[in-house]
């Protein structure tokens, strides 16, 4: 603080105005406002903004003014200046007060910043909440981050954890690679993120850390600020973003930044599983859906084949049938025994091709005899039809199953060996039955052309497949399969 009178002479003043403008003493011995406005002026970052106030109050000596100083060192002061008036009213000097404001301005700029990170996580949180399809999610997370928070470069990268890796999603203001690579854990903040769960903020980045692939540090180019988010879902990382060049990151502001991207993480985590989860229940539908279609197909190819069956082969043995008993009426009694016995073969014919036809809709055995049984006569006919030898292998298939048990694993095997003499081309097929403490493991494997099961099921390209794994989920055990499209291709 400091007394002037109406000449400009500092009438009095104290040590604490000294020591905020660190003012020599020298100026100070000689008491002249001028000379100290002077130092001063060589110190705010705007000298014409307090030349202009201090003209302002010179016109208008009974204003009080209150403003605000920035220091070229970044510190705010607040000068308060008022009139000095004796008992009867007379003006006869001023006084000037400066406050050193700078820590009260950055309390209240954290609180402004943390109001609108407030805001823009509510903005955010609610439209990622709203979106279910994974890719839709995932262009809008980047938007926003582009956009709302004018974060000028960064990568979404989504985390398989059965890989343990990575495959780039999004990307903007960096050289992307292709978004279907993956990639192996290499980065150090990677590899951070991922096993800590926590937020990396870096108020100054070191390029001599690089991030791969997609953050490589661009040639040229300055990273002023790095933040590294894992978007969680109970307690699993989803996926990882780089966020170059972020606004507002120093270290003063780093806890408040790293809090903001921590709930922002978990909002969008949660918003990935369940996208993730819908569009398994989507998948699912469709396999229904593709499963529905190929049921109908089949029992009505199933209906033409037994339809075919009957008129042609049945109905041609009843028709003749039919003409043999009614040429016994016409023929002398020393031929009807022959006759007879021609109607008892073709009877016996006729026995023959209906038992043929029901078993090849469900073999009786298997609700008689148990699976063991029902696969050995499926395989001695399905070599015979088919010329492909199976190589039977078998542990623990003496005891009998739950009847959807042995249903399931005989519609299994025989729905996999009608692929191999379709598609396979070989002479021979392994068929692998055993038996582990309360599981009932089936391997089907040739050495045939081999296929993508993968790209047959998203294309529904084939029932068979679809009927299997169908029938598996239904009883809720695991399967694979294993495609070697040079070699073969293996049922599990």
């Amino acid at each position: 603080m400091l007394v002037l009178d109406l000449h400009g002479e500092v009438c009095a003043f104290n040590q604490r105005l000294v020591d905020l403008w660190q003012v020599p003493a020298e100026i100070i011995e000689q008491r002249r406002y001028n000379n100290i406005l002077e130092h001063v002026l060589n110190h705010v970052a705007y000298p014409e903004q307090l030349s202009s106030q201090i003209a302002y109050q010179h016109q208008h000596p009974h204003a009080v003014c209150r403003d605000e100083l920035v220091l070229c060192d970044g510190r705010v002061f607040e000068r308060f200046t008022a009139p000095i008036n004796d008992a009867g009213g007379t003006h006869y000097g001023r006084v000037v007060q400066y406050h050193d404001i700078t820590s009260l301005k950055q309390a209240q700029s954290l609180l402004e910043q943390r109001n609108h990170d407030l805001d823009v996580l509510n903005r955010m949180t609610c439209v990622v909440n709203q979106l279910l399809e994974l890719p839709r999610l995932l262009a809008t997370i980047r938007q926003m981050f582009q956009e709302e928070m004018l974060i000028p470069a960064g990568a979404i990268y989504l985390y398989h954890e059965e890989a343990d890796n990575l495959s780039l999603a999004e990307c903007w203001g960096l050289p992307a690679p292709a978004t279907s690579t993956r990639y192996a854990i290499a980065a150090p903040t990677h590899e951070q993120l991922v096993v800590s769960g926590e937020v990396i903020v870096a108020p100054a980045y070191r390029p001599d850390v690089p991030l791969r692939p997609a953050a490589d540090a661009v040639p040229g180019t300055h990273i002023s600020a790095y933040v590294g988010v894992p978007l969680m879902a109970g307690g699993e990382v989803q996926a990882i973003v780089d966020l170059f060049d972020v606004p507002r990151v120093n270290y003063s502001t780093r806890q408040l930044t790293g809090d903001f991207f921590k709930l922002f993480g978990q909002q969008a985590g949660q918003a990935m599983q369940r996208a993730c989860l819908f569009a398994d229940v989507q998948q699912a539908h469709e396999r229904l859906r593709t499963l529905s279609h190929a049921l109908v197909e089949v029992q009505e190819h199933e209906r033409r084949a037994i339809a075919c069956e009957l008129h042609d082969e049945v109905g041609q043995i009843l028709t003749g049938l039919n003409l043999a008993l009614e040429m016994t009426t016409r023929l002398p009694a020393e031929q009807v025994a022959d006759r007879v016995a021609e109607a008892r073969i073709i009877v016996n014919d006729l026995m023959l091709r209906v038992r043929e036809l029901s078993l090849a809709l469900r073999p009786p055995m298997l609700d008689d005899l148990g699976l063991l049984p029902t696969l050995i006569w499926h395989i001695k006919h399905y070599t015979a039809r088919s010329g492909v030898r199976v190589v039977l292998k078998h542990t623990g298939l003496e005891r009998r199953f739950a009847p959807r048990i042995e249903t399931a694993a005989y519609r299994i095997i025989q729905e996999a060996l009608t692929n191999v003499a379709r598609y396979a081309h070989v002479h021979e097929v392994v068929v692998r039955v055993w038996v582990y403490s309360s599981l009932l493991g089936i391997q089907i494997e040739d050495h045939g052309v081999g296929f993508d099961p993968e790209a047959s099921l998203s294309k529904h390209a084939t029932a068979g497949l679809s009927g299997m794994r169908e029938r598996v989920l239904l009883l809720m055990v695991v399967s694979s399969w294993k495609p070697h499209p040079v070699r073969g291709a293996g049922l599990r």
